[in-house]
């Protein structure tokens, strides 16, 4: 869990600095979460960069090649800094996996340049941010660009709610070789 940062209750503020190069590289048929971050805890980010992480494993689909967030009673906020390169092989969100609860993005963050990849004949999604089944994700503002997928949603895929403010924060050289190349959803309500 982490393979930088492991928060399990409590609280992670970052208002600057750099997570970088975190991973967890496995190949037991336990799953990987979060290349840099793992937080089942209240995550504030205000600014700071995480950068370069990465989850991988033959055997079980990896989440969160960046930051894993879970916990349906603590806030999930981000509102400042850099997210990118993150990468999931054969896994969900390249730079940012909701397990659950939910999850706001506003002002100028930029999560850019994450990647889900597989590895077995499995779907994958969410190059940069990916939510699991009933999970709430509002993107009120910042850039989320870049991202890809070999399967469903280049940028953003979700298993549960979605609101944007503004489809143009998540049009921004993404691709996909299945489906969707900006916003693929599944079960959830997308509001744009």
């Amino acid at each position: 869990l982490g393979g930088a940062v492991c928060i399990d209750l409590g609280a992670f503020h970052m208002n600057g600095g750099a997570i970088t190069g975190g991973h967890i590289d496995s190949t037991t048929s336990s799953i990987p979460y979060g290349g840099n971050v793992y937080c089942n805890a209240t995550f504030i980010m205000t600014g700071g960069t995480i950068s370069d992480g990465y989850v991988k494993n033959p055997n079980a689909i990896g989440r969160g090649g960046n930051i894993y967030l879970s916990g349906s009673a603590y806030e999930k906020t981000i509102t400042g800094g850099t997210i990118e390169g993150g990468i999931a092989y054969n896994g969900n969100g390249g730079n940012i996996y909701v397990g659950s609860g939910s999850l706001t993005i506003t002002g100028d963050v930029e999560i850019t340049g994450g990647e889900a990849h597989r590895m077995i004949a499995l779907s994958n999604g969410g190059g940069n941010i990916y939510g699991y089944d009933g999970t709430e994700i509002t993107i009120l503002g910042g850039t989320i660009s870049n991202g890809y997928t070999e399967s469903l949603g280049g940028n953003v895929f979700t298993r549960g709610n979605i609101s944007i403010v503004n489809r143009d924060i998540l049009s921004n050289g993404n691709s996909a070789n299945e489906f969707a190349k900006e916003l693929a959803a599944n079960t959830g309500v997308v509001t744009v």
